[in-house]
């Protein structure tokens, strides 16, 4: 993945329509968890994971979720 801003902004929307729509609103609830709980992992860093962590993702989010923090788990930035 580039550095480039529009690079970025089209990666994301190619992973979206590869993922589904449900991509945001789980960047979203991850981005929300850091932000309660510690602020270790900076916004765009969270986005890029969850997106290169699904495949898939369907309408239950908790359990995508819930998914997202066990593969995470072991996972520490730098």
């Amino acid at each position: 993945m580039t550095t480039g801003p529009e690079a970025q902004a089209t990666w994301l929307s190619q992973r979206k329509t590869t993922i589904g729509s449900n991509l945001t609103p789980m960047s979203n609830l991850v981005r929300r968890r850091n932000g309660v709980h510690s602020r270790r992992i900076e916004s765009l860093h969270l986005e890029v994971m969850v997106t290169l962590m699904f495949s898939s993702l369907g309408s239950n989010l908790r359990y995508g979720r819930s998914k997202f923090f066990e593969w995470a788990r072991g996972r520490r930035p730098g």
